[in-house]
């Protein structure tokens, strides 16, 4: 629980309004500072990687860490899962152009 201390602290007070209603809380907040980016005033920053710099995510999780959640990593079969396919081979794309475009009948 310590690792997700800081995400439980910064809900002490209640979770923000949500909901599909856009109300803009973290440009609202910057104008009320006279911040003038909103970036001053996020909650949870991220750099320009999409990084979050407090806790280091996202990174490569270690052995100890997978296991304290019960996770194990696997490596898909080439083919299976992600949606992957077999790349054609030169001939194939050479003989597909030569063939042209499919007639429509």
């Amino acid at each position: 629980m310590n690792d997700f201390s800081h995400l439980f602290e910064a809900l002490r007070p209640g979770c923000p309004p949500h909901a599909g209603i856009a109300i803009g809380f973290d440009r609202l907040i910057a104008v009320m500072t006279g911040q003038e980016s909103v970036k001053d005033v996020m909650v949870f920053p991220k750099s320009s990687k999409g990084e979050d710099m407090m806790v280091k995510s996202p990174a490569r999780m270690t052995d100890a860490e997978l296991s304290r959640y019960h996770l194990q990593l696997t490596s898909p079969v080439r083919g299976e899962g992600l949606g992957e396919k077999e790349e054609p081979s030169l001939e194939d794309k050479v003989e597909e152009i030569k063939s042209g475009p499919p007639s429509q009948a």
